[in-house]
C-alpha cells in the first residue's frame, strides 16, 4: 500500500530543510502550494519552493496569500 500522499504549503525559508528532508525520503508529494512573485516580494525570508522541486513533475500552485 503505497503511502499519504502530501502537499507542501509554504513560502518561508524555515521550511526548506524539511521540504528537502520530504523530497528526499521519497514520500508521495502530489502538490506544492507558495506565494506567486508579487506575494514573495512582500515577505521578509521567503523563498521560492519551486527551485527546490527540481526536475520533478509535482504540480505547482501559486497563491497571493497563504
Amino acid at each position: 500500500m503505497p503511502g499519504p500522499r502530501l502537499v507542501w504549503v509554504g513560502f518561508h525559508s524555515e521550511g526548506v530543510p524539511a521540504l528537502r528532508a520530504v523530497l528526499e525520503s521519497g514520500a508521495n508529494l502530489v502538490g506544492l502550494i507558495t506565494l506567486n512573485e508579487k506575494g514573495l516580494a512582500r515577505r521578509s525570508a521567503s523563498v521560492d519552493f519551486k527551485s527546490l522541486l527540481g526536475e520533478s513533475d509535482v504540480p505547482v500552485y501559486e497563491v497571493s496569500n497563504i
